[in-house]
């Protein structure tokens, strides 16, 4: 996220489209933070599947030379993902 070589913008926005989609805001709802997280969880499965990882650095190959995936597959790789899990 902002050229930061952390966690990749493309999943980070597709975690937090799962909050949008699942949670009613109402922090002790029951199962709603659960169910929140499960679905985090795929996306974040799903995502390292399609691209190899889920570090910006890693991605792009900063430290090894060679790029697993550039930004904008990731930003595809994204949407894949948020299509399959949440059905958007």
């Amino acid at each position: 996220m902002g050229g930061m070589n952390a966690t990749c913008g493309a999943l980070s926005g597709a975690v937090m489209l799962a909050g949008l989609k699942n949670s009613d805001g109402a922090i002790d709802a029951p199962g709603t933070k659960q169910d929140t997280y499960k679905l985090s969880r795929e996306l974040v499965t799903r995502f390292k599947e399609k691209t190899g990882s889920t570090v910006c650095r890693e991605l792009k190959g900063v430290d090894t030379g060679t790029v697993l995936c550039s930004c904008p597959d990731c930003i595809r790789c994204g949407v894949e993902v948020v299509q399959e899990v949440l059905g958007l």
